[in-house]
């Protein structure tokens, strides 16, 4: 696993129900990104596709990509919940550089977190696995998630493919 091979964690994994899943321990991480706000996490839901779409179009995505230190390999999608039930939805990768072109930073708080593996095109899989990780992986094991930013991990690939994986990243207690 290449996260291990740079000293990023411990992995234990295990698979029920035909979600993989594992816990990672990694560091405080900087990421670099733009930002979109939404009232909601239902709206961002729906709109945050628009936003890839647009960060697509614009290739941001190969800007950002071009700057990634590579510590998690690929396109970030954090969901930043705030306290007023708002979220901000960032698309970034992690970075060692300080930008100068209009992108943010931010950190991603170490710790462990929760890793799943969501299988098929995109945006599908991503949701459907979200609402699998919050309605039966999260009861059934009694994991407690932390409030804190989680993330999507986009690694390389055709994201429409049966066969693409999204991890999904929860930081945990």
């Amino acid at each position: 696993d290449c996260l291990l091979s740079r000293g990023l964690g411990d992995v234990y994994k295990r698979q029920e129900m035909n979600m993989d899943y594992r816990i990672e321990n990694i560091e405080s991480t900087k990421v670099i990104g733009a930002y979109r706000h939404y009232k909601s996490g239902g709206h961002a839901q729906s709109n945050i596709p628009d936003f890839w779409e647009d960060v697509h179009t614009m290739k941001l995505d190969e800007r950002l990509l071009q700057k990634s230190d590579n510590q998690l390999n690929g396109l970030l999608g954090v969901c930043l919940p705030k306290e007023d039930r708002t979220m901000d939805y960032a698309i970034g990768v992690t970075s060692t550089e300080d930008p100068h072109d209009g992108l943010e930073t931010f950190n991603l708080e170490g710790g462990k977190y929760l890793v799943v593996e969501a299988k098929g095109p995109v945006p599908k899989s991503v949701q459907q696995t979200m609402n699998d990780i919050h309605h039966e992986l999260i009861p059934r094991e009694n994991i407690e998630i932390k409030q804190a930013p989680f993330f999507e991990l986009y690694g390389p690939g055709d994201t429409q493919s049966e066969s693409y994986v999204t991890e999904i990243w929860m930081p945990i207690q």
